[in-house]
């Protein structure tokens, strides 16, 4: 009768963790995954609501360049994704790149070689055209960024070391019967 208890208790105490386990796994894939689609489909509302609004406000101006502001999307999409990209160093060239660009439409009446524009992006430090916008807004998107892909890899480890927890304790149950 004792042995007989004891190996009821035993199943039902692995029954119980087992269920347990399982649903904490689900928990953590089911909320890395509800978080990574609610980032990604804000990257994507906010690059679309970006192009609208630019759109509106300078019409072909903003559409022969927008090509600009779509590779700065697709950095911050890529080092999402991947975590492939300097966040500091494609910010720094979106911003070299904007200023360019809006100093030859400025200044369209003129034409200017690669090695005179190269010569204004160097002094782009000292003229601070866009004042400290690059620089606050770089951490600030630096700083999100990096937590909101840390926090998803956390949740995605989470799930893979109770995936573990779980293969251990069948693998351990199956070594002690």
């Amino acid at each position: 009768m004792e042995h007989k208890l004891s190996t009821h208790s035993r199943a039902e105490f692995d029954r119980l963790l087992r269920d347990t386990i399982g649903q904490t796994r689900t928990t953590f894939a089911a909320q890395a995954q509800r978080f990574d689609e609610f980032f990604k489909e804000l990257l994507r509302t906010s690059k679309s609501d970006f192009h609208d609004m630019f759109l509106k406000t300078y019409g072909m101006l903003y559409d022969r360049n927008s090509f600009i502001f779509k590779d700065m999307f697709d950095d911050l999409e890529k080092y999402y994704l991947t975590g492939g990209v300097d966040l500091t160093a494609a910010l720094d060239y979106f911003f070299d790149r904007l200023y360019r660009k809006m100093f030859q439409v400025l200044n369209s009446q003129y034409t200017f070689s690669e090695m005179y524009l190269n010569c204004i992006s160097q002094q782009m430090d000292q003229l601070k055209p866009f004042g400290d916008v690059p620089k606050k807004l770089t951490v600030e998107i630096k700083r999100s960024f990096v937590a909101t892909r840390t926090f998803v890899q956390a949740l995605s480890i989470g799930r893979d070391v109770v995936k573990f927890i779980q293969d251990v304790s069948s693998v351990l149950k199956f070594l002690l019967l």
